[in-house]
């Protein structure tokens, strides 16, 4: 997971959106990393 939010993190914001809600919707147990954590704490805004 860290790598996968590493590129998320370089790719535009909406598809860094869309990229960890199609991993979350696969395995949704990512919710319990510290990289998805840190994730969506720089993305709240656009999560809620």
């Amino acid at each position: 997971m860290d790598a996968l939010v590493a590129y998320a993190n370089r790719i535009p914001d909406e598809f860094s959106v869309l990229l960890i809600t199609d991993c979350e919707r696969r395995s949704p147990n990512i919710v319990n990393t510290r990289a998805y954590a840190q994730w969506t704490a720089r993305h709240h805004e656009v999560m809620s």
